[in-house]
């Protein structure tokens, strides 16, 4: 009764009727303890409760001091319950831009490290600052550039790729900066470079960790608000630009190295998000399985199409060197060759399942096998020599010459009869 008073007057009630009950204003309400305190939980429109106090008869009556008290505390007792709903509520969006990102992009998993990544891009989107993505190869770096840009204040403007690795060292200073007519050998026109392309919108920038330090200078400077001139030009360029960077190498090792200048390696790391290869999430691996399943089954026109438990037990067993990018490889290769409604081990075509008559037993030699394994890297990645040096872990000059002592394996091998 005296709480409800409180809420509804929005003000403290003290109530001492142990002397002359007649006289006081709240004598009529018989339900009233002879000595209380109510006090209001203050809220952002309207109370939201009140605090209640009894003192029993034999105990000394409440003062106007333990009043004062109890308003203090019912005021933390509003803050601590204002905090809590303010933080459900972010939680309710993070949850809800987590959703959105899953159903958006193939960043999809339930993985404990796959949720913690939406977490970083669910908090990092709406900011202004410059991100580090790091992790292997066919992880889905991209897509996680992609989704921060969709969550970000520049999602109105351009998102711009461009691939540190694509290019030489003279050419990507062009291709980033951009070049006037003139400024060397078949620069015949004005290039517009993806910086400039990029102005009010994201710039990503793929495997940063290979570009030269002359063109890591001039990045710098532009990280650091200066213009910049396109290759032969003379004419400062501004541009408001949101940064992403991505590499799979290990930039403090460079560092060490001297490859990779320090004071950029702070400046694009303001905020770093690592992505996971795909045999640390689990079985976000069969999540990724189903989805791309349904896509290529719908791709191609063809009804739908479920994996067979041995394709399942292949799927967790294999360790998917290639990432997200080679498990999608296979499975649009399985939905192209497979027979029935029903994927097998033999539709996926990983490493060590191919049928082989190289020996009455299937068993090959260790040449033959990695002969095969580099081919097959190679079909995964498109022909791309460098993420396949990256997957097979050597360099370009070896992948070069296991791929010629193929070449001359086949051309020595018996034509069919």
């Amino acid at each position: 009764m005296l709480a409800s008073l409180a809420v509804e007057n929005d003000k403290p009630f003290l109530i001492d009727q142990s002397v002359d009950a007649e006289e006081s204003t709240i004598a009529a309400f018989t339900t009233t303890p002879r000595n209380a305190l109510a006090v209001p939980i203050p809220g952002q429109q309207s109370p939201r409760g009140a605090i209640e106090c009894h003192r029993a008869a034999d105990r000394p009556a409440f003062i106007p001091s333990d009043l004062d008290f109890t308003v203090v505390v019912a005021h933390q007792t509003g803050l601590a319950l204002e905090n809590l709903e303010h933080r459900e509520r972010l939680e309710r969006a993070n949850r809800q831009l987590r959703h959105r990102l899953a159903s958006q992009t193939q960043l999809v998993g339930s993985s404990r490290p796959m949720q913690e990544v939406l977490d970083q891009i669910a908090r990092v989107g709406p900011t202004a600052s410059t991100v580090l993505i790091l992790g292997e190869s066919g992880t889905g770096k991209e897509l996680v550039s992609q989704s921060i840009h969709e969550l970000s204040q520049y999602r109105a403007g351009p998102y711009v790729a461009a691939s540190c690795a694509a290019f030489s060292e003279s050419l990507l200073e062009s291709e980033l900066f951009g070049h006037e007519p003139g400024a060397f050998t078949g620069a015949d026109r004005l290039h517009i470079g993806q910086f400039e392309r990029a102005h009010r919108g994201t710039i990503f920038l793929d495997e940063v960790g290979e570009m030269s330090l002359a063109c890591q200078a001039k990045l710098l400077r532009v990280l650091e608000g200066h213009p910049f001139q396109r290759v032969g030009g003379q004419q400062s360029i501004r541009v408001d630009v949101r940064m992403i960077a991505a590499t799979h190498r290990n930039l403090r090792e460079l560092i060490r190295q001297e490859r990779f200048r320090e004071d950029l390696y702070h400046r694009l790391r303001v905020i770093e998000i690592r992505v996971p290869p795909l045999h640390q999430r689990g079985d976000d691996v069969l999540e990724l399985t189903s989805l791309f399943l349904d896509h290529f089954c719908r791709q191609i026109g063809r009804g739908p199409l479920r994996p067979s438990q041995e394709a399942v037990h292949a799927i967790r067993q294999y360790h998917w060197p290639g990432n997200v990018r080679e498990l999608k490889n296979a499975i649009e290769r399985a939905v192209v060759f497979a027979r029935g409604d029903e994927m097998t081990p033999a539709d996926l075509g990983l490493p060590g399942q191919e049928p082989t008559d190289a020996r009455p037993s299937g068993l090959v030699s260790l040449r033959d096998a990695e002969r095969r394994h580099i081919h097959y890297v190679m079909q995964q990645v498109g022909g791309n020599k460098t993420q396949a040096c990256q997957i097979l872990n050597i360099g370009r000059g070896t992948l070069y010459k296991k791929l010629a002592d193929a070449e001359d394996a086949d051309d020595s091998a018996p034509a069919d009869s």
